[in-house]
């Protein structure tokens, strides 16, 4: 899954910026960059990642998602962004046997999890056949709504580190509220809340690392819940090439008895810790 990484020594430059229903912290270096180009270049990442937030937040009514929600049985028109990680959604469905569920926005939106955003009235869930993409387009076939919260802060994280490489930043990464992905030839040290894991530390060396605390009724400050056939309220944290599929994979795993994690985690490239 990873390249060899040497331990980090030099001093990276770090921002922090509240997106995504978190704090997002960049951190990159550059041994042919000042700070200056460093910070800009960031500043660049931050956007990007905004455009994702804008474009596909269940939380806003005027973003592409909630257009699509409040619309079903219509074609909608849809960004590059919206289409990919609807399209990675509704994969991740078909692979999981719907463990991993795009569709429960209704039923979000009765647990007081998701706000209203009006339309007509939902089902409280679907299944990944209810969503219908046709090149730039898609529809939802009955009227379920979708939120993209399992999978698209990740997607959001993997866009951020596109823009630094694109920029030719040597190394660095993104933690957007524990979902977290590096690059670069230096390691990152990273803290997860596993007992897998002796004191908590993990190597990261181009990969990601996403952790979901997985309940059933929503807390002040903390509104996501689980929908599903969970085996217990847990911490998940998986390790995978990508944050997208690293943030999608905790709910996967959430549906499993912990002895069972590891090889289904295996089975999409990812690492259970």
């Amino acid at each position: 899954m990873n390249s060899s990484c040497a331990p980090h020594n030099d001093e990276p430059v770090r921002r922090v910026q509240p997106l995504l229903g978190t704090f997002v912290e960049i951190g990159l270096w550059s041994n042919r960059m000042s700070r200056s180009a460093l910070l800009e270049i960031s500043r660049h990442a931050f956007a990007r990642i905004r455009v994702v937030q804008d474009r596909l937040s269940a939380h806003n009514r005027d973003s592409e998602l909630g257009f699509l929600n409040r619309h079903p049985g219509q074609w909608i028109p849809l960004s590059q962004d919206a289409r990919r990680v609807l399209s990675l959604a509704r994969s991740m469905g078909r692979l999981s046997q719907d463990r991993f569920n795009c569709t429960v926005g209704g039923a979000l939106v009765l647990r007081g999890a998701l706000p209203d955003l009006g339309g007509p009235l939902s089902l409280p869930s679907g299944t990944w056949t209810d969503i219908d993409i046709d090149g730039n387009r898609a529809r939802l076939l009955r009227p379920v709504r979708v939120t993209l919260d399992g999978i698209a802060k990740g997607y959001a994280v993997d866009c951020g580190i596109a823009e630094l490489k694109r920029y030719g930043v040597d190394g660095g990464w993104i933690n957007a509220g524990g979902d977290v992905r590096h690059f670069g030839a230096q390691s990152l040290s990273v803290m997860v809340d596993s007992p897998r894991l002796r004191r908590g530390g993990l190597t990261l060396c181009n990969a990601a690392v996403a952790s979901s605390q997985i309940r059933y009724a929503p807390r002040e400050g903390h509104p996501a819940t689980y929908v599903g056939e969970a085996k217990e309220q847990a911490l998940l944290s998986v390790k995978s090439p990508f944050a997208w599929r690293a943030d999608a994979m905790t709910k996967v795993l959430a549906a499993y008895p912990p002895e069972q994690r590891s090889a289904v985690a295996a089975a999409f490239n990812s690492e259970y810790l």
